[in-house]
């Protein structure tokens, strides 16, 4: 399961921080598959501890929370996003923290 990880291995201490404070997190990948294990991954880095945040593995342009969370008036909800939709990396470029994960973004 953690081999998802193996591209962002080097930032792990940094990824367990932003999990732990439950910060804004995109992850965008290649396939829903690798965007729904890496975000599950990223939960699991904290267990025992309960993420304080929200977490869609797979978020696409037709979730109900689309415009809040692409929106700029405001500051980046405590979500952690797995995308694969290129258009994402234009909207979502304003969150705090993105990993790309593969070469499509």
């Amino acid at each position: 399961a953690f081999r998802v990880l193996a591209p962002v291995l080097p930032h792990l201490n940094l990824l367990w921080e932003l999990v732990l404070t439950a910060e804004p997190l995109v992850v965008m990948a290649m396939s829903p598959t690798t965007a729904a294990n890496t975000v599950q991954t990223l939960i699991s880095l904290i267990t025992p501890l309960k993420f304080s945040g929200d977490y869609r593995p797979f978020f696409t342009i037709h979730d109900s929370e689309f415009k809040e969370y692409t929106t700029r008036t405001s500051a980046p909800p405590n979500v952690i996003l797995g995308v694969t939709n290129p258009f994402f990396a234009k909207t979502l470029q304003h969150w705090p923290h993105i990993i790309r994960i593969g070469d499509n973004t």
